[in-house]
């Protein structure tokens, strides 16, 4: 998460909301100590993997030679 200068899971959502605006709409608001985390971060979880995935290497479905 540091190379794109993140150190949480909500400036990585937020992250994710600027490079894909149709997540911006699900973007929950920030969270208080006493909350727990919601349920639409898993979005971003999903969101996150996939983008490293993609642009990784060897991700986005090429076989290795």
């Amino acid at each position: 998460m540091k190379a794109i200068g993140v150190t949480n899971k909500r400036q990585l959502a937020e992250a994710i909301a600027a490079h894909i605006p149709a997540f911006e709409r699900y973007l929950p608001p920030p969270r208080k100590p006493w909350m727990s985390e919601d349920s639409r971060m898993n979005l971003f979880d999903a969101a996150a993997l996939a983008l490293t995935f993609f642009q990784s290497p060897s991700g986005g479905g090429q076989q290795p030679t």
